[in-house]
């Protein structure tokens, strides 16, 4: 077990019980329907979840007609995810940065929702997921932005009155291991900061055409709602890229 799955590990029980206090407005509003329509109608597809964590967003693609294999380092999240699983679910224990037992070419959909930047090897994940797909499959891929993944620790510019502002970048070309905070009853693993330039470079090597890249912003009625809502428009979050293996 690496470093950081072993972490994983430590926090994964914290992790879950954040999960079941509903405490993910920004997967739920703002991450769902973009990474859905990357992934386009899966109904009768086969798609394989990479970091699959307690099977959140599996099960969302098994709800709409997939057959999911979702995969994670955790044992404790694929126990988790096993225990809701529906009947369009498989969850194995295993490393999506290594050749994992599938076979090659056999599902229509790979998905990475916030696990990439969770990986010291996010290379080796690109690549299986190549692996794994068929000609013509998709990929959806989600990550911190990397805008915001550079710094560490982490904290917003604030003025006088104490408005966040800005976001600080330093660091962005000196890509590694940073410390993650997730709060006092989750606890801290490791991520790791990559450029843009390298993810897509990671992607091209791999054989994929990008064929989207979304920053999702809030709506304007959210961004009114929170002063956390409205700083996303500062610096976004998160990034999607749509990704296609070449028929």
């Amino acid at each position: 077990m690496s470093a950081t799955a072993a972490e994983w590990e430590a926090i994964a029980q914290g992790w879950l019980d954040k999960v079941a206090r509903a405490d993910e407005s920004h997967r739920v509003e703002l991450l769902d329907g973009p990474m859905l329509e990357a992934v386009g109608d899966v109904s009768g597809r086969r798609a394989v979840d990479l970091g699959c964590g307690g099977g959140r967003f599996s099960r969302m693609l098994a709800e709409r007609g997939a057959a999911v294999v979702g995969v994670d380092q955790c044992e404790t999240f694929v126990a988790y995810a096993r225990d809701r699983a529906g009947g369009g679910e498989t969850y194995v224990v295993g490393d999506a940065q290594r050749e994992l037992d599938l076979p090659a070419g056999s599902f229509d959909v790979a998905v990475s929702y916030l696990t990439l930047m969770d990986m010291p090897d996010p290379r080796g994940a690109v690549h299986e997921a190549a692996r794994l797909l068929r000609a013509g499959g998709r990929f959806a891929v989600c990550v911190v932005h990397p805008i915001r993944s550079a710094v560490e620790p982490a904290a917003w510019g604030r003025d006088d009155e104490g408005n966040r502002t800005h976001w600080p970048v330093a660091d962005y070309g000196r890509e590694g291991a940073r410390t993650c905070n997730f709060g006092a009853n989750v606890g801290t693993v490791t991520n790791f900061h990559v450029m843009l330039s390298s993810y897509v470079a990671m992607f091209l090597e791999a054989g994929f055409v990008l064929t989207s890249l979304i920053e999702p912003l809030p709506t304007e009625a959210q961004a009114a709602s929170s002063e956390g809502w409205a700083a996303e428009y500062h610096a976004p979050n998160f990034m999607i890229f749509g990704l296609s293996k070449p028929s």
